[in-house]
Protein backbone atom coordinates (compact mmCIF):
# COMPACT_ATOMS: atom_id res chain seq x y z
CA UNK A 1 0.00 0.00 0.00
CA UNK A 2 2.87 2.36 0.75
CA UNK A 3 4.23 1.87 -2.76
CA UNK A 4 0.86 2.76 -4.24
CA UNK A 5 0.68 5.94 -2.14
CA UNK A 6 4.21 6.96 -3.06
CA UNK A 7 3.47 6.24 -6.72
CA UNK A 8 0.35 8.42 -6.60
CA UNK A 9 2.23 11.25 -4.94
CA UNK A 10 5.06 10.98 -7.46
CA UNK A 11 2.60 10.92 -10.36
CA UNK A 12 0.74 14.00 -9.12
CA UNK A 13 3.98 15.92 -8.54
CA UNK A 14 5.47 14.85 -11.88
CA UNK A 15 2.39 15.82 -13.89
CA UNK A 16 2.13 19.25 -12.28
CA UNK A 17 5.91 19.71 -12.52
CA UNK A 18 5.93 19.01 -16.26
CA UNK A 19 2.91 21.26 -16.87
CA UNK A 20 4.44 24.11 -14.85
CA UNK A 21 7.87 23.72 -16.44
CA UNK A 22 6.68 23.48 -20.05
CA UNK A 23 4.00 26.18 -19.86
CA UNK A 24 6.22 28.71 -18.06
CA UNK A 25 9.16 28.02 -20.36
CA UNK A 26 7.01 28.44 -23.47
CA UNK A 27 5.58 31.75 -22.21
CA UNK A 28 9.07 33.13 -21.52
CA UNK A 29 10.38 31.70 -24.80
CA UNK A 30 7.62 33.44 -26.79
CA UNK A 31 8.43 36.76 -25.09
CA UNK A 32 12.12 36.31 -25.89
CA UNK A 33 11.32 35.23 -29.45
CA UNK A 34 9.63 38.58 -30.01
CA UNK A 35 12.87 40.31 -28.98
CA UNK A 36 14.77 38.07 -31.40
CA UNK A 37 12.80 39.60 -34.29
CA UNK A 38 15.67 42.08 -34.53
CA UNK A 39 17.54 39.28 -36.28
CA UNK A 40 15.15 39.76 -39.19
CA UNK A 41 14.24 43.44 -38.91
CA UNK A 42 17.61 45.00 -38.10
CA UNK A 43 20.10 42.42 -39.36
CA UNK A 44 18.26 41.30 -42.48
CA UNK A 45 18.56 37.55 -41.88
CA UNK A 46 16.03 34.95 -42.98
CA UNK A 47 13.11 33.32 -41.19
CA UNK A 48 14.96 30.01 -40.89
CA UNK A 49 17.86 31.70 -39.06
CA UNK A 50 15.41 33.41 -36.71
CA UNK A 51 13.50 30.20 -35.91
CA UNK A 52 16.62 28.11 -35.40
CA UNK A 53 18.19 30.76 -33.18
CA UNK A 54 15.01 31.11 -31.10
CA UNK A 55 14.58 27.34 -30.71
CA UNK A 56 18.21 26.87 -29.65
CA UNK A 57 17.61 29.35 -26.82
CA UNK A 58 14.79 27.21 -25.37
CA UNK A 59 17.11 24.88 -23.33
CA UNK A 60 18.60 27.94 -21.61
CA UNK A 61 15.13 29.04 -20.50
CA UNK A 62 14.26 25.53 -19.26
CA UNK A 63 17.45 25.41 -17.19
CA UNK A 64 16.46 28.66 -15.45
CA UNK A 65 12.88 27.59 -14.76
CA UNK A 66 13.57 23.96 -13.73
CA UNK A 67 14.39 24.48 -10.00
CA UNK A 68 11.48 26.88 -9.46
CA UNK A 69 9.03 24.59 -11.25
CA UNK A 70 10.18 21.67 -9.11
CA UNK A 71 9.73 23.39 -5.74
CA UNK A 72 6.50 25.01 -6.84
CA UNK A 73 4.98 21.70 -8.00
CA UNK A 74 5.88 19.88 -4.77
CA UNK A 75 4.58 22.76 -2.66
CA UNK A 76 1.34 22.89 -4.64
CA UNK A 77 0.69 19.14 -4.43
CA UNK A 78 1.42 19.00 -0.68
CA UNK A 79 -0.81 22.06 -0.09
CA UNK A 80 -3.59 20.41 -2.12
CA UNK A 81 -3.24 17.15 -0.15
CA UNK A 82 -3.34 19.09 3.11
CA UNK A 83 -6.42 21.03 2.03
CA UNK A 84 -8.27 17.83 1.11
CA UNK A 85 -7.00 15.94 4.19
CA UNK A 86 -5.34 13.38 1.91
CA UNK A 87 -2.15 13.47 3.96
CA UNK A 88 -4.03 11.70 6.75
CA UNK A 89 -4.18 8.63 4.53
CA UNK A 90 -0.38 8.59 4.33
CA UNK A 91 -0.01 8.97 8.11
CA UNK A 92 -2.61 6.26 8.78
CA UNK A 93 -0.71 3.77 6.63
CA UNK A 94 2.48 4.29 8.58
CA UNK A 95 4.24 6.78 6.34
CA UNK A 96 5.94 9.27 8.64
CA UNK A 97 7.04 12.78 7.79
CA UNK A 98 10.71 11.86 7.71
CA UNK A 99 10.02 9.29 4.98
CA UNK A 100 8.21 12.02 3.08
CA UNK A 101 11.23 14.29 3.41
CA UNK A 102 13.57 11.51 2.26
CA UNK A 103 11.37 10.92 -0.78
CA UNK A 104 11.47 14.64 -1.54
CA UNK A 105 15.28 14.72 -1.25
CA UNK A 106 15.62 11.69 -3.52
CA UNK A 107 13.50 13.31 -6.20
CA UNK A 108 15.43 16.56 -5.70
CA UNK A 109 18.65 14.70 -6.40
CA UNK A 110 17.21 13.44 -9.68
CA UNK A 111 16.20 16.99 -10.70
CA UNK A 112 19.63 18.23 -9.64
CA UNK A 113 21.30 15.75 -11.99
CA UNK A 114 19.08 16.92 -14.85
CA UNK A 115 20.01 20.52 -14.03
CA UNK A 116 23.72 19.66 -14.16
CA UNK A 117 23.32 18.00 -17.56
CA UNK A 118 21.42 21.02 -18.86
CA UNK A 119 23.79 23.70 -17.59
CA UNK A 120 27.05 21.81 -18.18
CA UNK A 121 26.39 20.35 -21.62
CA UNK A 122 23.06 21.00 -23.34
CA UNK A 123 22.81 24.78 -22.76
CA UNK A 124 26.44 25.60 -23.71
CA UNK A 125 26.11 23.38 -26.79
CA UNK A 126 22.84 24.99 -27.90
CA UNK A 127 24.16 28.51 -27.28
CA UNK A 128 27.29 27.73 -29.28
CA UNK A 129 25.16 26.41 -32.14
CA UNK A 130 22.97 29.55 -31.98
CA UNK A 131 26.01 31.84 -32.20
CA UNK A 132 27.38 29.77 -35.09
CA UNK A 133 24.11 30.12 -36.98
CA UNK A 134 24.21 33.91 -36.60
CA UNK A 135 27.88 34.11 -37.49
CA UNK A 136 27.64 31.97 -40.62
CA UNK A 137 24.19 33.03 -41.86
CA UNK A 138 23.64 35.07 -44.98
CA UNK A 139 21.73 38.33 -45.11
CA UNK A 140 19.06 36.95 -47.42
CA UNK A 141 15.86 38.31 -45.91
CA UNK A 142 16.04 41.34 -48.20
CA UNK A 143 15.56 39.01 -51.19
CA UNK A 144 11.96 38.47 -50.15
CA UNK A 145 11.19 42.15 -50.72
CA UNK A 146 13.40 43.15 -53.64
CA UNK A 147 11.79 42.69 -57.03
CA UNK A 148 13.09 43.41 -60.49
CA UNK A 149 12.26 46.86 -61.95
CA UNK A 150 12.51 48.77 -58.68
CA UNK A 151 13.37 52.38 -59.40
CA UNK A 152 15.21 53.06 -56.14
CA UNK A 153 16.88 50.66 -53.72
CA UNK A 154 18.26 51.93 -50.40
CA UNK A 155 20.42 49.91 -48.01
CA UNK A 156 21.57 51.12 -44.59
CA UNK A 157 23.03 48.12 -42.77
CA UNK A 158 26.21 47.10 -40.94
CA UNK A 159 26.42 43.89 -42.92
CA UNK A 160 29.87 42.38 -43.53
CA UNK A 161 28.39 40.49 -46.50
CA UNK A 162 26.63 41.96 -49.54
CA UNK A 163 22.86 42.37 -49.22
CA UNK A 164 22.40 43.85 -52.71
CA UNK A 165 23.09 41.26 -55.41
CA UNK A 166 23.13 41.41 -59.18
CA UNK A 167 19.75 39.65 -59.36
CA UNK A 168 18.12 42.70 -57.73
CA UNK A 169 19.21 45.35 -60.19
CA UNK A 170 17.96 46.47 -63.59
CA UNK A 171 19.25 48.79 -66.28
CA UNK A 172 17.79 51.99 -64.75
CA UNK A 173 17.90 51.40 -61.01
CA UNK A 174 19.31 53.87 -58.52
CA UNK A 175 20.96 52.40 -55.40
CA UNK A 176 21.68 54.26 -52.18
CA UNK A 177 24.27 52.38 -50.12
CA UNK A 178 24.71 54.26 -46.85
CA UNK A 179 25.78 51.65 -44.32
CA UNK A 180 29.25 50.75 -45.56
CA UNK A 181 31.87 52.98 -43.94
CA UNK A 182 34.78 50.63 -43.34
CA UNK A 183 36.81 47.88 -44.96
CA UNK A 184 35.00 45.29 -42.81
CA UNK A 185 31.54 46.10 -44.27
CA UNK A 186 30.06 45.40 -47.67
CA UNK A 187 26.46 46.05 -48.68
CA UNK A 188 26.83 45.86 -52.47
CA UNK A 189 28.06 42.83 -54.37
CA UNK A 190 31.12 43.41 -56.57
CA UNK A 191 29.18 42.12 -59.61
CA UNK A 192 26.64 44.91 -58.98
CA UNK A 193 29.39 47.55 -58.90
CA UNK A 194 30.73 46.12 -62.14
CA UNK A 195 27.31 46.43 -63.83
CA UNK A 196 26.42 49.91 -62.53
CA UNK A 197 26.79 52.64 -65.15
CA UNK A 198 27.52 55.55 -62.81
CA UNK A 199 28.95 55.58 -59.26
CA UNK A 200 28.68 58.68 -57.08
CA UNK A 201 30.30 59.33 -53.68
CA UNK A 202 29.92 62.03 -51.03
CA UNK A 203 33.58 62.85 -51.50
CA UNK A 204 36.01 60.78 -53.58
CA UNK A 205 38.95 61.25 -51.19
CA UNK A 206 36.87 60.04 -48.25
CA UNK A 207 35.46 57.09 -50.20
CA UNK A 208 39.00 55.94 -50.97
CA UNK A 209 39.48 55.52 -47.22
CA UNK A 210 36.10 54.25 -45.99
CA UNK A 211 34.26 52.56 -48.87
CA UNK A 212 35.34 48.95 -48.40
CA UNK A 213 33.21 47.57 -51.23
CA UNK A 214 34.59 50.06 -53.78
CA UNK A 215 38.13 49.37 -52.61
CA UNK A 216 37.59 45.62 -53.02
CA UNK A 217 35.96 46.18 -56.43
CA UNK A 218 38.98 48.23 -57.50
CA UNK A 219 41.35 45.45 -56.42
CA UNK A 220 39.42 42.95 -58.56
CA UNK A 221 39.31 45.24 -61.58
CA UNK A 222 35.55 45.83 -61.43
CA UNK A 223 35.82 49.54 -60.66
CA UNK A 224 38.08 52.53 -61.27
CA UNK A 225 38.08 55.72 -59.24
CA UNK A 226 38.40 57.74 -62.45
CA UNK A 227 34.84 56.73 -63.39
CA UNK A 228 33.34 57.87 -60.07
CA UNK A 229 31.95 61.33 -59.38
CA UNK A 230 31.67 63.43 -56.24
CA UNK A 231 28.24 64.56 -55.07
CA UNK A 232 29.16 68.22 -55.54
CA UNK A 233 29.98 67.54 -59.20
CA UNK A 234 26.57 65.97 -59.72
CA UNK A 235 24.75 68.85 -58.04
CA UNK A 236 26.51 71.35 -60.32
CA UNK A 237 25.82 69.16 -63.39
CA UNK A 238 29.49 68.94 -64.31
CA UNK A 239 29.50 65.21 -64.94
CA UNK A 240 25.86 64.17 -64.98
CA UNK A 241 23.56 65.23 -67.83
CA UNK A 242 20.03 64.27 -68.80
CA UNK A 243 21.43 61.34 -70.75
CA UNK A 244 22.25 59.66 -67.43
CA UNK A 245 18.63 59.56 -66.30
CA UNK A 246 18.00 56.19 -67.96
CA UNK A 247 21.07 54.38 -66.69
CA UNK A 248 21.85 52.56 -63.44
CA UNK A 249 23.44 54.64 -60.70
CA UNK A 250 24.96 53.91 -57.29
CA UNK A 251 25.38 56.48 -54.53
CA UNK A 252 28.01 55.36 -52.03
CA UNK A 253 27.42 57.48 -48.92
CA UNK A 254 29.92 57.59 -46.08
CA UNK A 255 28.48 60.78 -44.64
CA UNK A 256 30.11 64.18 -44.32
CA UNK A 257 29.85 66.62 -41.42
CA UNK A 258 29.43 69.46 -43.92
CA UNK A 259 26.32 67.74 -45.29
CA UNK A 260 24.78 67.68 -41.81
CA UNK A 261 25.73 71.30 -41.28
CA UNK A 262 24.28 72.40 -44.64
CA UNK A 263 21.04 70.58 -43.89
CA UNK A 264 20.84 72.14 -40.42
CA UNK A 265 21.35 75.63 -41.88
CA UNK A 266 18.65 75.03 -44.52
CA UNK A 267 16.18 73.81 -41.90
CA UNK A 268 16.98 76.77 -39.67
CA UNK A 269 16.47 79.27 -42.49
CA UNK A 270 13.14 77.67 -43.45
CA UNK A 271 12.02 77.83 -39.82
CA UNK A 272 12.87 81.51 -39.61
CA UNK A 273 11.12 82.29 -42.90
CA UNK A 274 7.93 80.48 -41.88
CA UNK A 275 8.01 81.57 -38.24
CA UNK A 276 8.33 78.01 -36.91
CA UNK A 277 9.89 77.04 -33.61
CA UNK A 278 10.93 79.07 -30.63
CA UNK A 279 14.21 80.82 -29.99
CA UNK A 280 15.66 79.74 -26.64
CA UNK A 281 18.06 82.17 -24.98
CA UNK A 282 20.91 80.65 -22.99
Amino acid sequence: MKKILYRKFLTDCSIFFIIALVSTSIIIWVIQAVNFLDIIIDDGRGYDVYLNYAILNFPKIVSKILPFAFFFSFSYVIAKYELKNELLIYWNFGINKMSFVNFFLLFSLFIFLIQIILTAYIVPKSQSMARTIIRTSNYNFVDNFIKINFDILTSVTNSPKPVITKEMINSSIHINAAGNNSWMKSEVEIDVIDKIDKIICDEISQAKIESGELLRAQEQGAFSWETASGLSEIIHNKKLSKNYQNISTLFESQGLAMEDLAMAVSIYNLAIENNYGKIVKT
